[in-house]
């Protein structure tokens, strides 16, 4: 999708306005050029020659006019009748390859005024500041140019510029001078393109442009916020400012007279409710704010748009409900996580009967499909996913008899399929999964759709499903998706289909062996059988199309079959597969995804699989019986980015896989692995999660001297080893992917792989899973997300003291330092580790007391600091009033709540025996504190509660001494 529509492209076509300025003097047939500017114009296509020629070939012609004769009749040159002087130069889109420099000679023709040099290649050049001689420019496209280096500030002295295109040259940034010194003298500015150009601020001097028609800044690293005035030019139509995610902003109130045509927004960070007044663009043709920042109700005068054609509200959090909040001026914080606030989709919608694109995708709509929409008879793509849309789909909508693309899926949408989608004869792709559509599912309804390429029908509530008539159907379609469609036979329609792309039958009823046909003759590029009860393999053809398959979740039994030659992807874990891994996947070159995980899988691991360590990016083999050493396969040419051999019987040292330097996931966890500390894999640039648990490491763990250490670990667990030593305080220092706070606007996952066959839905991805201890449980994580962060280095034998760095890692949402030796004070700078949700320091020699610095731990879902030798009143408020007895047990002298002891008693606190041999006892008078405190929940919820504390007991002397004001506090 181009980002301009046919009505407003007209203002990007200079060639168009190049034949407007040549037609006001025609050029006399017989005038001729002046010499110095024909010798001038040659000397430019020489600077051509050498680089073009390379680039094409000696038999290829340079602008083959250019020769001789009259240069005014030459290709792309333009001359004044009257004064024959060279006045517009246009060789756009030839492909030509040159360079500038500061003595080219195009720019001694001074009487330019028109200049297109887009579409060809300068090689990175830079802009000449001799361009700043051409002071009769009206116009000029160096679009695509393959520019660089900085804008030369003598281009501000062009002041006659209506025309300035210097976009798509990516390497050209705008910095010095920047955007405001650049235009604050171009105040005949009609058209700014400056799309892909690094400029990182908008001035509000634009408003100033008075002649402004056309602003393009898309994608120009553009931050801060957006000057509202803009928006209200009286002479803007085109206003494109998407693919700016740093820059904010909101809407104003609209002028009735506004000649805004083209507003494009999309994944910037503007926010807000979209104002009523927009209903005032009546020349609005397309209006795109898809993956902002907007929420609240859609206005009905949107309705008033008559002339949009395209309208993307996609990806923002758009409802109904919220109350307006423009009156709240002195608002300083606002809570909504956790409401739920929606709203229907307005009915005025079905009033812009000139739309060819609505996509309301990825809201918060509820209610209904209003019925209105069958009013948009000119539909061509509608896109409602993502929402909670429910009741039926109206029948009405098969009077859009336009629409190619239409998703609803991913909605609570109820009921059958109308029968009259069938008479959707122009439909390519038609997306109804994920919903709670039930009854018989009628195949029927799509078979006569002969432009169908993709039908996804999956995760709904169909109690059949009925194949179509006829055995040759669906032939044009290329990717099917039937999963969880209650099917217990495979389709036979399915035994004529051939050259197809994808077809997901997961999650059905499907019983015994895999038909040979549908993996041999009839087979997809890419095949989901997973989550079926499939118990037996049938023989495949090496020849066989298929690329991706994926069985996981079935019963299968017996050896691994022999897969194949071009096989990408194979996937059979969690399975009853047994036997050795057979040395024949080693032969298959083109495999990048190997899942065996969860099998009964016997044997060493192959050592010939080095010869897939060039494509080979996911390995899996947790979950099975293997055994003998790792074999040392990753040490060069490896592009790995997921190992996992967890659960297994693998023994003897960890080979070196210095050579993955793409490696983000390690798991070698659970298996009898003997070694020392691999402090090479610190070397891994893009590791995010290293899990060692359960082996049989030991020895210290080793400041390494490398400058590069885990420049991006996110998850290390090297619990339940022998490490013994001190923890080296270097390391906390050093782990910058662990020292940002905070989640993300739109949190994604580590360890997200492209898989062709391995979507539910239609996501093709491949998503690490993890089990790990978290919150005091095990726990298995199908997906991990990328901000969060854990280090578990419980069950060894570490010893002294915990590092005052550990402060540093201000992201860590897990700790657990559980059952070591570790002695001295709780460091107070844990209280500055803000986003920690579980915290356990349990079964170690702590002493001295808690620090009340962790009731900054608003996140703290966890506490655990039993068995230590704490003493002390226990910390109040905040979440410290949720945690219970257990996680302080074993600390004799803990006072307060929730211990039944309280501090006001006299009692000893013993403490465990020094390095030195001496044993202190401690007593003391204490006294139990209580004040108001919010409540705060665990996790990412966050709830604002007032609670009302009452003191039952009020100590006497502390009430006489602070009078009234303690009377009132207690």
């Amino acid at each position: 999708m181009c980002p301009y529509s046919s009505s407003t492209s007209l203002f990007f076509s200079l060639p168009f306005l190049f034949l407007l300025f040549a037609s006001r003097s025609p050029t006399p047939s017989l005038s001729l050029c002046h010499e110095e500017e024909k010798s001038a114009l040659l000397e430019f296509k020489e600077s051509f020659k050498n680089s073009t020629l390379a680039y094409y070939g000696p038999d290829f012609e340079i602008l083959p006019s250019w020769e001789s004769g009259d240069c005014c009749s030459w290709e792309g040159v333009q001359c004044d009748g009257l004064t024959h002087r060279v006045v517009g130069l246009d060789i756009n889109g030839l492909d030509l390859v040159g360079s500038l420099n500061p003595k080219t000679s195009l720019f001694h023709l001074t009487h330019l005024e028109y200049i297109d040099l887009s579409y060809n290649s300068f090689g990175s050049s830079v802009i000449p500041p001799t361009i700043g001689n051409l002071t009769r420019l009206t116009h000029l496209n160096l679009s695509q140019c393959d520019l660089s280096g900085q804008v030369p500030r003598e281009m501000s002295r062009l002041t006659r510029l209506s025309t300035l295109d210097l976009s798509d040259n990516n390497f050209l940034p705008l910095k010095n001078p920047d955007l405001e010194n650049l235009v604050r003298n171009l105040t005949r500015l009609e058209v700014l393109d400056l799309k892909f150009i690094n400029m990182s601020m908008v001035p509000a001097v634009i408003a100033n442009l008075s002649s402004l028609r056309v602003l393009n800044l898309l994608s120009c690293d553009l931050q801060g916020d957006f000057p509202i005035d803009i928006f209200n030019h009286p002479q803007l139509q085109i206003l494109d400012l998407h693919y700016n995610g740093k820059l904010s902003g909101r809407l104003p109130e609209f002028s009735p007279t506004s000649p805004l045509e083209f507003v494009d927004l999309t994944e910037t960070n503007f926010s807000g409710e979209l104002p009523s007044s927009l209903g005032n663009l009546k020349f609005l043709s397309e209006f795109k704010v898809g993956s902002c920042n907007f929420w609240g109700p859609i206005p009905s005068t949107l309705g008033n748009l008559t002339q949009l054609i395209s309208l993307d509200l996609s990806w923002n959090m758009f409802q109904g409900g919220l109350p307006s909040l423009v009156n709240l001026t002195r608002l300083t914080w606002l809570g909504v996580a956790g409401v739920k606030m929606t709203g229907t989709i307005p009915s005025s919608i079905g009033s812009l009967v000139q739309l060819t694109e609505l996509h309301l995708h990825d809201n918060l709509f509820t209610g209904e499909i209003p019925q209105s929409f069958s009013n948009l008879t000119g539909l061509v793509q509608l896109t409602l996913d993502g929402n909670q849309l429910t009741g039926q789909i109206p029948s009405e909508l098969s009077r859009l008899t336009h629409l190619q693309y239409l998703d609803f899926s991913s909605n609570k949408l109820q009921g059958p399929i109308p029968s009259s989608f069938s008479q959707l004869k122009n439909l390519t792709n038609l997306f109804l999964a994920s919903n709670n559509l039930n009854g018989t599912l009628q195949l029927d309804i799509f078979s006569k759709l002969d432009k169908l390429q993709t039908l996804l029908l999956s995760f709904n509530n169909f109690s059949q499903t009925v194949e179509p008539e006829g055995g040759d159907v669906f032939m044009q379609v290329q990717v099917m998706g039937l999963a969880s469609c209650n099917l217990r036979k495979f389709p036979e329609f399915l035994r004529n289909k051939s050259g197809w792309y994808w077809l997901d039958l997961s999650y059905n009823k499907f019983e015994g062996q895999i038909p040979a046909w549908l993996i041999n003759e009839a087979a997809p590029s890419c095949l989901n059988l997973s989550g079926n009860f499939l118990t037996s393999f049938s023989k495949i053809d090496v020849k066989s199309v298929v690329q991706s398959l994926d069985l996981r979740y079935n019963r299968l039994q017996g050896s691994l079959p022999v897969l194949p030659y071009g096989i990408r992807d194979f996937v059979v874990s969690n399975n009853n597969v047994s036997g050795e891994i057979p040395e024949h996947i080693c032969k298959l070159e083109n495999l990048r995804l190997l899942d065996l995980g969860s099998n009964q899988l016997t044997g060493e691991i192959p050592s010939c699989l080095d010869s897939l360590a060039d494509d080979l990016v996911l390995l899996n083999l947790q979950g099975n019986n293997l055994r003998g050493r790792i074999p040392t396969i990753f040490d060069s040419g490896c592009s790995l980015m997921m190992i996992d051999m967890s659960y297994n019987q693998l023994e003897g040292p960890l080979p070196r896989m210095t050579g993955c330097i793409n490696l983000e996931f390690l798991n070698l966890g659970n298996n009898m692995i003997r070694d020392i500390f691999p402090s090479w894999l610190s070397w891994l640039p893009e590791l995010r999660v290293l899990i060692l648990r359960s082996n049989r490491f030991q020895g210290f763990i080793n400041q390494t001297q490398s400058r590069v250490e885990f420049p991006k670990l996110q998850i290390i667990d090297i619990s339940q080893n022998n490490f013994h030593g001190v923890l080296p305080s270097e390391y906390f220092e050093k782990w910058k992917s662990l020292s940002y706070s905070g989640i993300p606007k739109q949190p994604y996952y580590i360890g997200t792989i492209a898989a062709a066959t391995l979507f539910l839905g239609y996501a093709n991805t491949y998503d690490f899973s993890v089990t790990i201890t978290n919150k005091g449980m095990t726990m298995d994580y199908a997906k991990i997300l990328s901000y969060f962060a854990l280090i578990d280095f419980s069950s060894n034998n570490f010893s002294g003291s915990i590092p005052e760095s550990v402060g540093f890692l201000k992201g860590l949402r897990s700790l657990n330092l559980s059952n070591n030796h570790f002695t001295g004070a709780i460091p107070p700078v844990l209280g500055d580790l803000t986003d920690l949700e579980a915290l356990d320091l349990s079964s170690n020699n702590l002493s001295g007391e808690i620090p009340q610095e962790l009731t900054q731990l608003i996140r703290l879902g966890f506490f655990n600091a039993s068995f230590n030798n704490l003493h002390g009143p226990i910390p109040q408020g905040k979440q410290f009033n949720s945690f219970r007895n257990t996680s302080y047990e074993g600390n004799s002298g803990l006072c307060g709540d929730p211990l039944s002891r309280k501090c006001g008693e006299l009692i000893e606190v013993p403490t465990r025996q020094n390095d030195e041999g001496e044993r202190s006892w401690r007593s003391g008078l204490e006294i139990k504190w209580t004040a108001a405190a919010a409540g705060y929940g665990s996790g990412f919820t966050i709830a604002v509660v007032v609670w009302h504390i009452i003191i039952k007991r009020r100590p006497y002397w502390l009430v006489r001494l602070l009078g009234r004001m303690g009377d009132g506090l207690l």
